[in-house]
């Protein structure tokens, strides 16, 4: 997994990746049951899009809410002191 390689290069102890993941993986979870308890991206940026997001711990999961397929598609997660709003090709 991507993340897991990321989170090691930032010398995460396996203790921290493993609970890391699996908050990761419960959101994710909660996501099929409540797809629109993310926060609107729009509401914080002021550039239209359509990108919600959920925070956990220091990363940010960007999603996708598609109501004609009934599908929640979790598009990226980026670290949040980075320059995420480049990272999704909004600026």
């Amino acid at each position: 997994m991507m993340i897991e390689s990321n989170l090691r290069v930032n010398n995460y102890s396996d203790d921290r990746i493993n609970k890391l993941l699996n908050k990761i993986d419960y959101q994710i979870d909660l996501l099929a049951e409540t797809p629109g308890m993310g926060i609107r991206l729009e509401k914080h940026t002021q550039i239209p899009n359509d990108f919600r997001f959920l925070v956990c711990e220091d990363y940010l999961q960007f999603y996708k809410v598609y109501e004609k397929e009934k599908t929640v598609r979790v598009l990226r997660l980026i670290n949040g002191r980075t320059d995420y709003l480049s990272n999704l090709g909004l600026i």
